[in-house]
């Protein structure tokens, strides 16, 4: 019989000890090995420089996600709304978000947070104290299905992860599949799906409260036609490159050929 993987942020990149268990023996002794990003086999084959068997049985296969419709359309009367959804611990970085939010008062942010984990109880007890002028919303951990009926019905300009380390993040699938701009931080294969100024944008890792701040002021202040543009790319790239029914029926056809 033949053995094989995918691979994303977690099985690829090292985090603490700098060392992913098991990593340079399963490489060397998987039949194939099928990362989700470009970023994810450059890692995995730099295991082995030397040894092209590597290079030769790792291939691409990005996932994906099925098609919700689009977002609701922004109106001039919309509240800036933005979007996060991911685990509450420390690599997210999701008090992060929320201090850029809170250093902005020229305009009125919407933020709805998706998800919990070990820093959500901080997360809440910060927003009580703050007294933020902002609508905050901490929505907890949610079904899939309640998620994706809040981007069916909610007009939403920014989705945003600030994320530390990252493979390519399914949430950042699932906005752009509705036509919503992405904001994220350059780690990992982010940038193969935010492509930057042209459906979100990407930031430095190591960016500032400041820095995520002046660049959602700056997006708040893009026209209604820059705005459309932007929407109208994020749904285009999903289709291109992240359309569940194309890319997993791809990988089917690859598995049922002699890998």
């Amino acid at each position: 019989g033949k053995a094989v993987t995918r691979c994303h942020g977690y099985d690829v990149y090292p985090r603490e000890g700098n060392y992913v268990v098991m990593q340079r023996y399963l490489t060397k002794n998987l039949d194939r090995i099928f990362p989700i990003a470009v970023d994810g086999a450059k890692t995995i084959c730099s295991l082995f420089k030397c040894d092209t068997s590597v290079k030769n049985k790792t291939t691409v296969f990005r996932l994906g996600t099925e098609d919700f419709g689009m977002n609701p359309p922004i109106t001039s009367d919309t509240d800036f709304t933005i979007v996060s959804c991911s685990n509450v611990v420390p690599l997210k970085r999701v008090d992060m978000i929320f201090d850029a939010i809170n250093k902005i008062d020229k305009f009125k942010i919407h933020w709805y947070h998706f998800g919990d984990g070990v820093c959500f109880e901080d997360l809440k007890k910060k927003v009580a104290r703050s007294k933020s002028k902002h609508n905050v919303n901490l929505m907890g951990r949610q079904s899939n299905e309640t998620i994706m009926n809040f981007y069916k019905s909610t007009p939403v300009h920014l989705f945003i992860n600030l994320s530390t380390s990252e493979g390519i993040p399914v949430s950042i699938m699932e906005a752009l599949s509705f036509g919503i701009p992405c904001l994220g931080t350059d780690v990992g294969g982010v940038h193969e799906i935010i492509k930057n100024n042209v459906n979100g944008y990407l930031i430095p890792k190591n960016s500032s409260v400041e820095d995520v701040s002046e660049l959602i002021q700056k997006i708040n202040a893009l026209s209604a036609v820059d705005m459309l543009v932007l929407r109208k790319e994020a749904r285009l790239f999903w289709e291109n490159n992240y359309r569940a029914e194309k890319n997993y029926s791809e990988f089917v056809e690859c598995l049922l050929k002699k890998v």
